[in-house]
């Protein structure tokens, strides 16, 4: 249910939210803040952001693809944009 690409983000953000340190303004952790809005806080601070993409050659689309982007290709456009 969901597919591959919804897999993929949900992981992102479990991956930001629970793995990642605070964001700037958000020190207390206690706080009670969605994952999305915790992932717009890392977007509109400053400091840069190290993503970590795990996968396989679907992922890393060294096959697969055909030509066309990687799952890591889509999310820095969708991260940029």
């Amino acid at each position: 249910m969901g597919g591959p690409s919804l897999r993929f983000f949900c992981f992102i953000c479990f991956s930001a939210f629970f793995l990642g340190q605070a964001a700037p303004g958000q020190e207390d952790s206690t706080k009670k803040t969605s994952e999305v809005e915790r992932i717009k806080i890392l977007l509109q601070s400053e400091e840069p952001i190290t993503w970590v993409i795990t996968g396989d050659s679907i992922t890393h689309g060294a096959l697969h693809t055909h030509g066309a982007r990687s799952y890591p290709e889509h999310f820095a456009e969708r991260v940029r944009w």
